[in-house]
């Protein structure tokens, strides 16, 4: 699994592009608590992670979620955002979300 992360930074920086992996949660089979379907070691591997999490907002559309910056080289964490994910914009700039059809 790291030789694939290895693989993925080397591609990062050869061809210029981002890569985007996503480490859902899952439950132990035997303790039932969550964990990282990646493992733990995987959470080292990134160099920046954002964390999606569902709208929590009364009314809130089920395509809203909240992007939070966790871990960054290069900026502040703890900046967030709400993204309609349906039109990958902010609610201001969602078609749906003003109420004009797509």
């Amino acid at each position: 699994m790291m030789q694939l992360a290895q693989e993925l930074k080397t591609l990062a920086q050869d061809l210029g592009l981002a890569v985007v992996v996503t480490n859902h949660m899952t439950r132990d089979r035997d303790s039932g608590k969550f964990k990282p379907a990646l493992g733990r070691s995987w959470s080292f591997v990134p160099s920046t992670r954002i964390v999606l999490t569902i709208g929590e907002e009364a009314g809130a559309p089920g395509s809203q979620r909240t992007v939070c910056l966790t871990k960054s080289p290069r900026l502040p964490t703890g900046f967030q955002e709400t993204v309609d994910i349906g039109t990958w914009g902010t609610p201001e700039q969602s078609p749906v979300l003003q109420g004009d059809q797509i």
